[in-house]
């Protein structure tokens, strides 16, 4: 069983910047099950504004295709992740995870990294990539702003801005 903080609340919480990767989450209040997953209650919520302070940068996960091509695409995964951290975005890169034993194993990772981020970004290619499809899925469920990578190309610096530019592309 795969389990994961609700995102709702993970957005909503004091704790949203901090890396919660560790927590027990085995051990939370189950509130949903879908298949091999359990949506938990995290016991170490507190609530929040539910808003983003005005100086953290906007929260980016890179997605797309990595099994089966060269290097496992990771080196446009991290010429992606440069170009929008130059950009001012705190992106969150698959391709800096650490080696995992499976598919599976890879995607218990991803999914609650995904649920950490405001807007999921999509290589080239990702419609192709089995991850890089749950993962949209997920963030479509979860909410998340959807968008190709390179449409994002205003920084982030003022967050209004970033926010918008990215909206902006999700429209075109």
């Amino acid at each position: 069983m795969n389990y994961h903080p609700k995102a709702g609340r993970c957005r909503a919480c004091t704790k949203l910047w901090d890396d919660c990767s560790a927590l027990p989450f085995n051990t939370m209040p189950v509130h949903r099950k879908d298949g091999t997953d359990a949506i938990v209650i995290c016991t170490e919520y507190v609530k929040g504004a539910n808003v983003a302070p005005p100086t953290a940068p906007q929260r980016i996960y890179l997605s797309g295709p990595m099994t089966g091509l060269p290097e496992f695409n990771y080196p446009a995964f991290h010429a992606e992740a440069a170009r929008l951290r130059a950009l001012g975005y705190h992106v969150e890169n698959p391709a800096e995870n650490p080696p995992q034993e499976s598919w599976e194993a890879y995607m218990a990772v991803c999914i609650p990294q995904l649920a950490t981020c405001d807007t999921i970004a999509l290589l080239p290619g990702w419609s192709e990539s089995r991850g890089a499809l749950r993962e949209r899925h997920e963030a479509v469920r979860l909410g998340i702003t959807i968008t190709a990578a390179a449409r994002v190309t205003l920084p982030a610096s003022h967050p209004s801005e970033g926010y918008a530019s990215i909206r902006q592309a999700c429209r075109s």
